[in-house]
């Protein structure tokens, strides 16, 4: 069974109190993010692209139609006691999404599922949408609670094998920071 959450969904990774901590998290269900369609471009699922070459592989990127196991990411609760809700998410490859902060000009913020731990580059904030159409959800990162919030973007901008890459690196909503979350079990 499917259920869909629409809404803006924030992603983003959320710095613990000590760097490099590691987390304990909680699985909680599987799902599947799916960018906005507009009259620009049709809507996509966000993908690991597992069969990529370093130093992108797993790289995270709105592409596929439907859901296979490449589009399914498992939740996970994180940081238990945060003010807010925090999330990690494992791709297929058994391997965390992680915001690739080191990286520098148009990759810096790249989301890619390459970690092994859950540290502060995993934790995603999500902040879901109803069900209504219309209302979407949103993902952020942000380096300490109440700071910064980077939104993650489907980067539709970029070309050929970057097309709809997804990154954390903008200050507000608009139309490539919305998705839509379905819920697979």
């Amino acid at each position: 069974m499917t259920a869909t959450i629409m809404g803006v969904a924030v992603l983003g990774i959320a710095t613990p109190q000590a760097h490099a901590a590691e987390y304990d998290c909680t699985y909680l269900n599987t799902v599947a993010i799916k960018t906005q369609a507009t009259s620009a471009r049709p809507s996509r699922y966000l993908s690991a692209e597992l069969a990529y070459g370093e130093p992108y592989y797993g790289m995270i990127r709105a592409r596929a139609t439907q859901i296979g196991p490449w589009e399914k990411f498992k939740r996970y609760r994180c940081a238990e006691g945060a003010p807010i809700p925090v999330y990690a998410l494992r791709a297929a490859n058994g391997l965390w999404v992680s915001s690739e902060r080191g990286y520098g000009g148009a990759y810096n913020g790249l989301l890619r599922a390459s970690a092994d731990i859950v540290q502060e580059w995993e934790l995603f904030y999500m902040k879901l949408g109803g069900n209504a159409p219309g209302e979407w959800s949103d993902i952020y990162w942000t380096p300490s609670y109440g700071a910064q919030r980077y939104y993650v973007s489907a980067e539709w901008g970029a070309g050929g094998d970057h097309h709809g890459m997804a990154r954390a690196r903008a200050g507000q909503v608009g139309p490539w920071e919305k998705f839509e979350i379905e819920f697979i079990n």
